[in-house]
């Protein structure tokens, strides 16, 4: 739910602890200050043990959510703080504007979740968020939540039928893909239109 790929077109904008310092730094290198109100979280969460004061100073406007317990990670609980915003009647968000313009701007519906994640190797961390994944639909439903980190795209597949459609982008350039079992046994898997087929 942080960093820059398709994070100022968002509906609802949400950092996560550390990960708002990473955005601070990004927004930083970018030289985007004038463009702050376009790029402010409409949510800072987490349990605040890494988030720099420079950074939580910076994005004046976001609302903080300090969510201390230690029994969940940070991406799970944003994902609490997210489902919470969304049935306080947040299912539009205004979005921010640089002016002092009140005019209306255009809202959208949330359809979806888009984390971006930095696990930077650790294996615990990529399991702890696969983890999460799989929490998510007891947490938001049928929303459809993705971690999109540096090198790859992950999602649970529910049972049932699923047509992906992949970008031409990444067919030029033969990203991999794969199916990996996770949580229960995978009975039936039957697959088209890969380099090798399962079924």
């Amino acid at each position: 739910m942080t960093g820059g790929l398709g994070f100022t077109p968002a509906t609802v904008r949400v950092t996560v602890d550390g990960g708002t310092n990473n955005w601070f730094h990004f927004l930083n290198q970018e030289d985007a200050l004038a463009k702050i109100y376009h790029h402010t979280p409409h949510i800072i969460c987490g349990d605040m043990d890494s988030l720099e004061p420079k950074a939580s100073q910076f994005f004046v406007g976001a609302s903080v959510v300090e969510t201390p317990d230690q029994e969940e990670t940070d991406f799970t609980k944003a994902l609490r703080v997210l489902d919470a915003y969304l049935k306080d009647g947040h299912t539009k968000a205004r979005l921010p504007d640089a002016s002092d313009e009140k005019e209306d701007k255009e809202t959208q519906n949330v359809d979806g979740v888009v984390a971006l994640c930095d696990t930077s190797g650790r294996f615990d961390q990529i399991v702890a968020n696969i983890n999460t994944l799989y929490k998510a639909e007891g947490i938001l439903g049928s929303l459809p939540v993705y971690q999109l980190a540096q090198d790859s795209l992950t999602w649970v597949l529910t049972p049932g039928i699923h047509a992906i459609s992949v970008p031409d982008i990444l067919r030029r350039h033969q990203c991999w893909c794969s199916l990996v079992p996770f949580g229960s046994r995978a009975k039936y898997v039957t697959t088209k239109g890969l380099k090798w087929d399962l079924g």
